[in-house]
């Protein structure tokens, strides 16, 4: 895993994480509750399913939305 650095209060959390393969720290904010029960075993999907696939993996990988796309493609145009 990337270098992460977690921010905690009572409502939320912010997770700073730098990307592996930029080195780019991006952060992302979640309710505090979510992210506990994510850390505590629950599937991300589960604990915070209104994040997009991109910002779940990068909670997963740290891999930022721009390493994604050249990673795996970006989305293809209709």
């Amino acid at each position: 895993m990337a270098n992460m650095t977690v921010l905690m209060n009572d409502d939320n959390t912010t997770i700073q994480i730098q990307c592996p393969f930029c080195g780019k720290v991006n952060e992302i904010t979640v309710p505090t509750n979510d992210f506990i029960d994510w850390q505590c075993g629950e599937l991300i999907q589960r604990a915070m399913p209104y994040l997009t696939p991109e910002n779940r993996e990068f909670l997963i990988s740290g891999t930022c939305r721009e390493c994604q796309d050249k990673i795996f493609g970006g989305e293809e145009d209709e």
